[in-house]
Order: C-alpha cells, then sequence, then structure tokens
C-alpha cells in the first residue's frame, strides 16, 4: 500500500500527470498513509485535517486501492450535498485514472434516497392522464418523459429545469405501485449497480436510517459492506440521534390514513369492507385524542419545566391505541389490498414508536409531536 501511495503522491507520479502545477502536500501524504495502515489492518482512524489539506484525495486513494485489490467494499458518507458532487466529479474521477494508471479497473456509485429519483411507472400513468391537457404541468411532465427516454436520466437532479416539489413527488420512486421491478426501475438499476461498485458514496442520514432498517428487517438497501470512512464526522452525532429516535405525530398518523383510504384500490372495495376499516379508523383516532388530551391535562397541572421531565419518565398509556392501530393493519392485510403495503409499512412503524415510548424502561427519550 505504501509504495502505491508514494508512486500516487510523490513528484512526477501519478497526480502530477492529471494536476498541472502539483506538488506534494506530506499531510495529505500522512492521511493517505494512515488510512491505508488502519484499512490493511482492520483498526479504527479518528483523524482531523484543516481545510486546504485535501483530504478526501488522501482517503479516497488508499480505499480505492485497497477495494479494488481485495474485491472489498467501501462507504463514503459525506454529510453536505457540495461536499458529495465533489466526491463523484472530480475526486472520484482522478482516482479511477490513478487506479487504471495501476493496470486496475475502479467502480463507484452514489446512492441516495428513493425520492431523489425517478418512477418510470408512476411517470408514465401520470403522463397517460394528461396527454389531454394543456397545462403548464402536463408540459412538464412532456419534457421529463422525453428526458428520461433520450438520455436515461433518473435523478431529479440531473434533467437540468426546476420541478416543482409537489409535481415531482408525485413521480418520484417513493412509494412506487409497481411489484415486479424491471431493468427500467432506476432503484433496480441502483441495487445491480451498488452490487457491482468498489466504493459507494452516499450521505450520513442515508447510511444510518439504513442502519435501522437493518436493524429492523435484517436487510438493508446498501449491500453488504467492509468499511465506511464517515467525512464531516462532525455532523454524525445530530443525524445519528435523528435516525434512531422515536416519534409520533398525530398528523402523521393521519396523512397515511388519508393516503390510504383516497387510495384507489382502497376505493373499490365492497361497502362492507369499507365500513370496517373506516371504524376501525374511528376506533384509534378517538383513543389516541384521549391520550393527546390527556397529556395535555397533565402538563397543565403540572407548570414549569420539571413536567416535561416528570412526564418523560412516566407510564404513558398507549397499549389501547397499539391494539386499534393493530387491528386496523391486520384487517387491511386480510382485504389483501394491492399496492398499499408501503402505507401499512409506516402505519406499523408508528404503532412500534408509539408501543417503545409506553414503555418506560426501554425509552431514553421519547416525543409526541403534535401541530
Amino acid at each position: 500500500m505504501q509504495s502505491f501511495i508514494d508512486r500516487a503522491f510523490q513528484q512526477g507520479g501519478h497526480l502530477s500527470k492529471l494536476i498541472p502545477g502539483y506538488s506534494p502536500r506530506a499531510p495529505q501524504i500522512q492521511i493517505s498513509s494512515k488510512v491505508g495502515q488502519c484499512l490493511e489492518e482492520e483498526l479504527h482512524l479518528l483523524l482531523e485535517a484543516g481545510t486546504g489539506t485535501g483530504k478526501s484525495l488522501g482517503y479516497l486513494l488508499p480505499a480505492a486501492m485497497w477495494a479494488v485489490q481485495n474485491n472489498k467494499k467501501v462507504v463514503v458518507c459525506t454529510h453536505t450535498i457540495p461536499l458529495m458532487n465533489q466526491i463523484i466529479k472530480t475526486e472520484l474521477p482522478r482516482v479511477q485514472e490513478i487506479i487504471h494508471m495501476e493496470n486496475m479497473n475502479l467502480r463507484y456509485m452514489l446512492i441516495k434516497g428513493k425520492s431523489h429519483y425517478l418512477c418510470k411507472t408512476k411517470l408514465n400513468i401520470l403522463a397517460r392522464e394528461m396527454v389531454q391537457t394543456k397545462t403548464k404541468e402536463a408540459e412538464i411532465i412532456q419534457k421529463i418523459v422525453m428526458k428520461a427516454e433520450r438520455e436515461n436520466i433518473y435523478d431529479r437532479t440531473e434533467f437540468g429545469f426546476e420541478i416543482d416539489d409537489q409535481l415531482w413527488n408525485r413521480i418520484s420512486a417513493s412509494m412506487c405501485p409497481s411489484k415486479n421491478k424491471t431493468g427500467e426501475c432506476s432503484l433496480e438499476r441502483n441495487r445491480v449497480g451498488l452490487s457491482g461498485a468498489h466504493i459507494i458514496v452516499t450521505n450520513h442520514a442515508y447510511f444510518f436510517n439504513d442502519l435501522v432498517l437493518r436493524k429492523k428487517t435484517g436487510n438493508g438497501n446498501l449491500p453488504s459492506y467492509d468499511a465506511v470512512i464517515f467525512d464531516e464526522a462532525h455532523e454524525i452525532e445530530d443525524v445519528c440521534c435523528k435516525a434512531f429516535e422515536k416519534k409520533v405525530d398525530l398528523q402523521q398518523f393521519e396523512t397515511l390514513f388519508s393516503q390510504f383510504f383516497n387510495h384507489d384500490q382502497v376505493q373499490r372495495l365492497g361497502v362492507d369492507s369499507r365500513l370496517k376499516l373506516n371504524e376501525l379508523h374511528l376506533s384509534f383516532q378517538r383513543k389516541i385524542e384521549d391520550l393527546y388530551e390527556g397529556i395535555s391535562q397533565f402538563l397543565s397541572r403540572n407548570h414549569g419545566e420539571q413536567a416535561g421531565f416528570h412526564l418523560m419518565y412516566s407510564k404513558i398509556a398507549v397499549e389501547e391505541i397499539c391494539t386499534a392501530l393493530g387491528d386496523f393493519i391486520k384487517a387491511a392485510k386480510e382485504m389483501r389490498i394491492k399496492s398499499i403495503s408501503e402505507i401499512l409499512e409506516r402505519l406499523f412503524e408508528g404503532n412500534d414508536n408509539l408501543d417503545f415510548i409506553g414503555q418506560v424502561e426501554k425509552r431514553i427519550m421519547g416525543v409526541l409531536g403534535h401541530d
């Protein structure tokens, strides 16, 4: 590893051939040597470097060589989009060229959350619905269709024109209605691409949310990886806490119920089925509203900052609410309604969070949000 680092960073070496006016920087070489050593010896490393040190290239070169030589997979996490773009558009192309100078090939890929990608199934459905309309929205949809087909674009940032959030949400890969993913599916393409990549670039939030998913299901969206490098690591604590927090929001439940009952497959159910689901929804709604009312009264009776702390470590009776929501989810599943699995999964997750908050012995901090 060290001989490769020397060939890459020394005067007249690989970087000199790629960057006009390049001159070696001792701190950058030290970073690269330490990262290479820790990867080879399976050690942890905490590293701080000032602006202008060139730390990104410093850790990417040994990480790339280690991954390619040993058929390993390294995840590189950033906090900000500018750094992520710098790594993908500037640093990794250089690293790829340097690895090629060593007669090897590096494969790398950027991955973001599902909402950043286009769902062609949803796009085609919306395009068919708007085919006879002359609205501004319909014009943008046609532009997206043409761009996606001609240039094979799936990432929102690559379309080159502004797409309103409300419109994008209707065609993004979040909550895709298609069960069988084809080769045209952006998420399926990502999955295949990730499996063959030596280096995967993502952000802190995606990485920790993937850990949450692995803890819950045993599988994540990221493939198995061998090492992780956190750039901008001072931001990890806040991101990690947000990913693993347990939060229950009444508005969140109502949004999910609204999506459920407005779903075309649900509206096609028979009268008896819809009545049963409505009754179960109302039962849950009454019980959770009673809970919020009880908490509000408790806080009114116990003024001051200590009231919140006392509530946090008090038993919050949520058993009946969890049972009511569980009954709703069970009934919906038994009806075998198509294309609602993700809504039910998010309701189940909310129920799981609510149950956790109700258990004092397992709770570090429970937050009941109510706008």
